[in-house]
């Protein structure tokens, strides 16, 4: 009577058991059938008696007894009749109903077997998983053992590196400093030379545009001592011109300066001393006297004051120095 176990049947089983539960089903309806008309409480019961009234009703008077009797023998027998088939076909329902059982319990049993046969099989490859999944977690907590041992080294290098980079830092902020420090004096070197450079430019644009120009020794006062200086001396067109003194070359700041006017200033040169002094305006305190180093040197100043307009009578006493001195 299960659906299911219809379907777990082989086809021609299957096709077996259904034709046998057709008949069955047929027989059950013809004993059926069988039994309302036999049975005396069927409403379609026919007794002898009612059946001879009911005869007797039809027929009339006109039939005699000896057709009724034959008519009621004739129901008896179909009555035995229909009794003897239908207990054949109660015999055959057995029948037919102990071989459905056979074959159910049978095939029952086949697929109850084969059930439990591939739920052994599944259960097998279940612990077969099992065993692999097991053997997978073994290797995946080995793995996290060795990731974990691989962080802690990752992390101990982090640290040695992060002190490394704060040595280096530090190493680096020394170096920054020492390199600044030795900055500085080259800096200054580097101005120092800037000024030397654009001082030399300026002293050659002198030089090129003087009369006169070089190193002497200069005494501003009676009571200084003389010092050495780079001194130059340019004239002007309308006459006189300029006297100017720098401790360097490459000075900006003069440490004495004159502007030579005529009949303003006086600039007087003793030959034999090899001197030259220059006297300001009266009424100031603003002369110097100028040693020369030699009797070239000499000739190159009191030459440039004379082109300059400063001196007449004592640049022809020059003239006749150097005459007697290229005689001798």
């Amino acid at each position: 009577d299960c659906p299911a176990l219809g379907a777990m049947l082989p086809p021609a089983t299957a096709e077996l058991l259904e034709t046998a539960r057709a008949e069955q089903a047929a027989l059950d309806l013809k004993m059926q059938s069988l039994l309302r008309v036999t049975e005396p409480g069927s409403p379609r019961y026919l007794s002898p008696s009612r059946e001879l009234f009911r005869v007797e009703a039809q027929v009339g008077a006109e039939e005699d007894l000896s057709a009724l009797h034959a008519h009621l023998a004739d129901l008896d027998l179909a009555l035995m009749e229909s009794t003897q088939e239908v207990e054949e076909l109660q015999a055959k329902a057995a029948t037919l109903q102990a071989q459905i059982a056979s074959i159910t319990d049978t095939q029952q049993a086949g697929a109850w077997e084969k059930e439990f046969k591939h739920a052994h099989v599944a259960a097998g490859s279940g612990m077969q998983a099992l065993k692999i999944l097991e053997e997978q977690q073994r290797g995946f907590e080995r793995e996290g053992s060795m990731l974990k041992a691989f962080v802690g080294f990752v992390e101990d290098e982090g640290r040695i590196l992060a002190s490394q980079k704060r040595r280096l830092a530090r190493e680096v902020e020394r170096m920054d400093a020492e390199q600044a420090s030795r900055n500085q004096p080259l800096e200054a070197w580097r101005q120092q030379i800037n000024a030397l450079e654009d001082g030399f430019v300026r002293a050659a644009s002198l030089i090129t545009q003087s009369l006169a120009s070089g190193f002497l020794s200069i005494q501003l006062e009676a009571s200084d001592r003389p010092a050495l200086a780079f001194a130059v001396l340019r004239g002007t067109i309308s006459g006189g011109g300029f006297f100017e003194a720098y401790k360097e070359p490459h000075h900006f700041v003069e440490m004495f300066s004159l502007p030579l006017v005529g009949g303003e200033v006086v600039v007087a040169c003793r030959a034999k001393e090899l001197a030259i002094s220059i006297e300001g305006p009266q009424g100031q305190k603003k002369g110097c006297r100028l040693q020369c180093a030699g009797w070239e040197d000499y000739c190159k100043w009191s030459t440039g004051f004379y082109l300059a307009g400063m001196l007449q009578q004592d640049f022809e006493e020059v003239l006749a120095v150097a005459a007697d001195r290229q005689r001798g």
